[in-house]
């Protein structure tokens, strides 16, 4: 069994895309875990996600970080769904 979460303990997905020529246009970071500064926020439920902060892009890359403490032990615990995706 893995401990609780600990005070200063964070998981988060980064969306980050990319033009066709690969460069950087920006990146969403969306917390799943967040137990920095007093929180106690674990994301248990469908989380609406706007990615337009991303401009036009040619791709998207997901990547996943956390505290050291939450790597340690939940690292592979948490998985991201993805579901009704709309293109404007």
């Amino acid at each position: 069994s893995k401990p609780a979460f600990q005070d200063g303990d964070y998981y988060e997905v980064v969306f980050t895309g990319y033009d066709a020529a690969g460069n950087v246009t920006g990146s969403v970071t969306v917390p799943l875990a967040d137990y920095r500064n007093g929180k106690t926020y674990l994301c248990n439920e469908w989380t609406k996600v706007s990615l337009s902060g991303l401009g036009k892009v040619h791709k998207v890359v997901l990547t996943a970080q956390g505290s050291d403490t939450f790597n340690s032990y939940f690292s592979g615990a948490f998985g991201v769904c993805l579901d009704n995706i709309s293109f404007k």
